[in-house]
């Protein structure tokens, strides 16, 4: 058995496993590289297997990062099933059709061809199977079995283990944070052979829940007495209804003044109604809230913008407001225009509650820019920025490590993937030093067998 590593090698995005046999191929993930320009290209470039020779993909969840290039593998040649939860195959046909509408623009804007069409989008959700946590499902003549569990990432994310020729791998996808307001814990992780892992915060502690609870309480409160605009990026998936859930529930409390809401992302307004049709993956006070009637995301003075006019409306309304908005990375979308109009005035707050990849708008302003370009115009940054790791739906370095001490039996070979270099390398120095397991860092496009 040989697992190569065509993405999220040494990055955090492109997540990309190829899974071989002597018979068989399997793919976990095929996503889109994110960050500089040069990411772009990498996405049209050929695959480095053939599409049409693979058995099946699993998919662990359904941001950019790990499903955008499925429609491109349909468009290529794969014809097999594309196995994920419900919620993520749903979730994942919103993110397809709207990367369509992102490559459009920007076809229209730079000339750059789209990576697929309508037709591909439409062929790859057709492909979807939906499997349930924790049931087993053979494929190739009962070569591989492979069972989901719950990640605790976003809504239907899981880390998925498969047993093959005598062995058991782990691939993690992305594991969630400790203590959030919507999904339930991560699952245990399962006695396995192998592991592949991700390191995004590898190298970092998050704040507690309450840190961050407080300090959104405070931007708020201080947003409202200065008359300022709070603007937060936001994921469309989880990111965005855990803030809402959040803001509702200090809101009810009285403990942050009544300001209008803005929820300026027709993708994350979507999303958020899969979220409600899928409740039973919710955590057990989130689902109790939520069958009492509680209307989890529709806190006071909350406007969803699905319309381009709905959103240049938001300018008119005078300050305070709260501004949510995608993308979570600032690399496209209409928090684009919000940031040109906003950025400039000191009495606004830029709060970044997500992973910023190196290249993007987002880690140049996380990093401290005073001046950014967007849309072709030099904007001057006189905005507070500020950031609260705590609100990753990633988990952090303790995380990491306590799932994998906590586990059913430590895994001989760890694989430290979807991080930068630093991030990785610091977290397999954790595995080998504190944990005596071996850990490798894997180059991209680099395999590893592991013998029965």
């Amino acid at each position: 058995m040989r697992i190569h590593f065509f993405g999220a090698a040494e990055e955090v995005t492109g997540t990309c496993y190829l899974l071989e046999t002597g018979s068989h191929k399997i793919l976990i993930d095929c996503g889109i590289f994110q960050g500089g320009t040069g990411d772009m290209h990498r996405n049209h470039l050929p695959f480095p297997f053939k599409p049409g020779e693979l058995d099946a993909v699993f998919l662990t969840h359904p941001h950019m990062d790990h499903v955008g290039r499925v429609p491109l593998l349909v468009k290529r040649g794969y014809r097999g099933p594309i196995f994920a939860t419900a919620p993520t195959c749903d979730l994942a046909k919103l993110l397809w059709k709207d990367m369509l509408s992102v490559m459009q623009d920007m076809e229209k804007r730079e000339h750059a061809p789209p990576l697929y069409d309508e037709h591909d989008v439409a062929r790859a959700g057709e492909r979807l199977e939906a499997i349930e946590y924790d049931e087993r499902t053979e494929i190739c003549a009962g070569a591989f079995k492979a069972t989901f569990h719950d990640a605790g990432h976003v809504l239907g994310s899981s880390f998925i283990e498969f047993q093959v020729e005598g062995k058991t791998i782990v691939f993690s996808g992305d594991l969630g944070n400790d203590d959030v307001p919507i999904l339930r814990p991560t699952s245990r992780l399962p006695a396995c052979d192998a592991l592949v892992i991700e390191s995004t915060y590898g190298d970092r502690l998050h704040e507690d829940l309450n840190t961050r609870v407080t300090v959104l309480r405070d931007l708020v409160k201080q947003t409202a007495a200065k008359k300022g605009v709070l603007i937060i990026p936001t994921f469309a998936i989880e990111r965005t209804q855990e803030l809402m859930l959040t803001l509702h529930h200090l809101a009810e409390a009285k403990e942050i003044p009544r300001v209008p809401v803005f929820l300026d992302s027709p993708l994350a307004i979507e999303a958020t109604h899969v979220y409600e049709e899928y409740t039973r993956y919710f955590n057990e006070k989130a689902q109790g809230e939520f069958l009492s009637g509680h209307q989890l995301f529709n806190l006071p003075g909350f406007v969803a913008t699905k319309t381009v006019e709905m959103s240049k409306k938001i300018n008119e309304v005078v300050p305070p407001k709260i501004i949510l908005a995608g993308s979570g990375m600032m690399t496209g979308g209409r928090i684009l225009h919000h940031l040109v109009r906003y950025l400039p005035d000191p009495r606004t707050t830029l709060l970044i509650v997500g992973y910023q990849a190196i290249g993007t708008l987002g880690r140049r302003l996380y990093e401290g820019a005073k001046m950014v370009r967007i849309h072709g115009q030099d904007i001057h940054v006189n905005a507070a920025v500020t950031s609260i790791g705590a609100w990753s739906a990633h988990a952090d370095q303790a995380k990491l490590l306590r799932w994998v001490s906590e586990g059913e039996k430590k895994p001989e070979i760890v694989f430290v993937t979807h991080g930068e270099r630093n991030a990785a390398d610091t977290l397999a120095r954790k595995f080998r030093r504190d944990m005596r397991i071996d850990a490798y860092v894997p180059k991209p496009g680099q395999a590893f067998d592991l013998h029965a």
